[in-house]
């Protein structure tokens, strides 16, 4: 009995991913570097959401009443509003109305984090209301996650010197 055609093109496609992987295995001790590069290129990242990444990759060394890594057990409430903000939620829109110091921005530096780090994406648009603000707030705070969250520092790949001239204002003549 003749096996359906959606069956047959299945299994080749399946020989065919099989020997791609083979051939890779066999290509990348000859070429470690690019080999490497190929593995992670191939391999789909993790389906983690902010809050997850946050527990994963945050530090917090200064500035802060619980230095150390990022708990979110300490802020509970924060959870559910990272978690919208992930690539794979189907939330389109978040309002956060909240009062100061409950950690919202730090929710939001999580987000930025997230975008860079997890997804590899460095192109973002943030805008603040003032540039008095951008540079008293948003700027050193961007700067100081990066130095002390290891995973941002690759990030970046740079001094926090040079973060401040990434982040500082467009002169307009």
């Amino acid at each position: 009995m003749a096996q359906p055609r959606e069956q047959i093109e299945r299994q080749r496609g399946a020989d065919l991913e099989q020997e791609l992987v083979a051939t890779a295995a066999a290509a990348t001790p000859m070429l470690p570097e690019v080999g490497d590069r190929f593995r992670r290129g191939v391999k789909p990242r993790d389906l983690i959401t902010v809050s997850q990444w946050a527990d994963r990759h945050r530090e917090l060394r200064s500035g802060t009443n619980a230095p150390g890594p990022w708990h979110n057990a300490l802020t509970p409430y924060l959870v559910e509003i990272m978690d919208a903000l992930s690539e794979h939620s189907p939330v389109r829109q978040v309002t956060f109305c909240k009062s100061s110091g409950v950690g919202g921005s730090e929710a939001e530096y999580n987000w930025i984090g997230y975008i860079m780090h997890h997804l590899g994406n460095k192109d973002l648009l943030l805008v603040m209301p003032t540039l008095e603000l951008r540079d008293r707030s948003l700027n050193p705070r961007l700067a100081k996650m990066s130095d002390e969250s290891p995973a941002l520092a690759n990030e970046f790949g740079v001094s926090r010197q040079t973060v401040y001239r990434y982040l500082a204002p467009v002169s307009t003549a």
